[in-house]
C-alpha cells in the first residue's frame, strides 16, 4: 500500500485544526481514526511527510531503469492497438 499523499494529511490536519472531530474527519477523507490522531500528532511536531518505507533499496541502477523503459517503449511501438483488433469478430448475445 502506498502512502497517503501530502495534499490528503494538510487537508486531515487542517480539518482537525477547524475543531472537526476525529470521526467525522476521518469519514470524510476516507481514513482511519488512529491516522487523523496521527498525522494531527505529526503535524505538531512538523513531521507531517510519510517516512521511508523498509526494506531493502532498488537493486536497478539508473541505466538499467532507462534501458527497461526503453525497451518497454519499443514492445509498445511493435504491438500497438490496431495490431490486437479484430474487424470480423463475432459478438456473443
Amino acid at each position: 500500500m502506498n502512502a497517503y499523499s501530502m495534499d490528503l494529511r494538510e487537508r486531515i490536519v487542517a480539518a482537525r485544526g477547524a475543531g472537526e472531530s476525529v470521526v467525522s474527519v476521518s469519514q470524510r477523507f476516507g481514513v482511519c481514526t488512529k491516522m487523523v490522531r496521527a498525522y494531527q500528532a505529526r503535524a505538531k511536531v512538523g513531521q507531517l511527510a510519510p517516512l521511508p518505507r523498509p526494506g531493502k533499496a532498488s537493486r536497478l541502477r539508473r541505466h538499467q531503469t532507462a534501458i527497461g523503459l526503453a525497451l518497454r517503449q519499443e514492445v509498445n511501438k511493435c504491438f500497438s492497438i490496431d495490431e490486437w483488433s479484430f474487424p470480423n469478430r463475432t459478438t456473443l448475445n
